[in-house]
């Protein structure tokens, strides 16, 4: 398994599937196991992120 750094630098819709992260552009549509993600940065203040907190509690960290 292999650890993902996950960069955002456009428009998008970041959500939580399934224990999946989903990014959706205009244009196309990835998805990515959370198991695999070590780094998810959002470049841009045009991200929709709609994750409940619960997501926190899946990788180990707290606020």
């Amino acid at each position: 398994m292999s650890w993902h750094v996950v960069v955002v630098s456009s428009n998008a819709k970041v959500d939580f599937k399934m224990d999946y992260i989903v990014v959706r552009t205009l244009d196309d549509t990835k998805r990515i196991h959370i198991s695999e993600i070590a780094v998810l940065m959002l470049e841009s203040t045009a991200v929709s992120i709609c994750v409940s907190l619960p997501i926190l509690e899946k990788s180990g960290e707290m606020l």
